[in-house]
């Protein structure tokens, strides 16, 4: 990333000022877990229903964060169309942004925030709740769309089945045959789980607290040479989903404050 030379002054000063604030104590506060989003269970007078994951079909299941936070791990309702469990299918779970190919339509963008997987662990028609952890712990900024997208290269037949929840709707979508996204809408949804930590501002390790750690990884971040992965995201202060110069006045105040 290119960086002009008055933020490469106001680097050094941050580079300066954590040196000296690791001299002071800090008490750090407690980082907080949070729901971000979550569906009733399967069931409901339906019974037990919802779309194939297989070679044919991918689905997306929209959510939005009420607060900044990381994303923890997911927990995806799956039933097996395999009643005797000889295949269990490999399911790719990724996080995405949201993407709006025309104003008014909301389908899951290719830009992919992290890769996950699941095995659809259960035979037939008995959902189990089949939970995916994030390595990378990136940020989700509060009010912006995201995607939860599962995808499977399973054949028809013995392929997992992400099961609706039994009262809840929500936001979700699913591929043509030829691997397009049709336009999301909300309807009967995918039952998932979404668990983070809430993330203060200039929080870039994600500890619960903005403190001196946080300032070098916050240079070096904007810098382009991040110490974690997630550390570019959680940089960016403004959430307009770029880390640089701009995103200094909002972490000297995180900090201040």
């Amino acid at each position: 990333m290119a960086v002009s030379e008055g933020n490469r002054g106001t680097f050094r000063r941050l580079r300066t000022w954590a040196v000296a604030l690791t001299l002071t104590p800090c008490v750090g506060a407690r980082a907080l877990p949070a729901d971000i989003y979550i569906t009733t269970d399967p069931g409901g007078f339906l019974g037990y229903w919802g779309p194939d994951v297989f070679q044919f079909q991918s689905v997306g299941v929209r959510f939005t964060p009420a607060q900044d936070c990381t994303f923890d791990s997911a927990g995806l309702w799956f039933m097996n169309n395999d009643f005797d469990g000889n295949v269990h299918a490999l399911v790719r779970v990724t996080l995405r942004p949201d993407h709006v190919p025309t104003p008014g339509q909301s389908i899951p963008s290719n830009e992919v925030i992290e890769e996950m997987f699941l095995t659809v662990t259960t035979s037939g028609w008995n959902p189990v709740l089949e939970t995916v952890v994030s390595s990378l712990r990136p940020k989700l900024c509060s009010g912006v769309h995201y995607w939860l997208v599962a995808e499977s290269d399973a054949p028809p037949g013995v392929n997992g089945v992400w099961v609706n929840a039994g009262d809840s709707t929500g936001f979700a979508t699913t591929t043509t045959n030829q691997g397009e996204w049709q336009p999301g809408g909300m309807g009967a949804v995918p039952a998932t789980r979404v668990f983070g930590t809430l993330l203060a501002v200039g929080d870039v390790d994600g500890n619960g607290t903005t403190e001196p750690a946080d300032i070098l990884r916050f240079v070096q971040a904007l810098l382009g040479s991040p110490i974690h992965p997630a550390d570019t995201q959680r940089s960016d202060t403004n959430c307009d989903g770029v880390a640089n110069g701009l995103d200094v006045q909002g972490f000297v105040t995180a900090v201040l404050n």
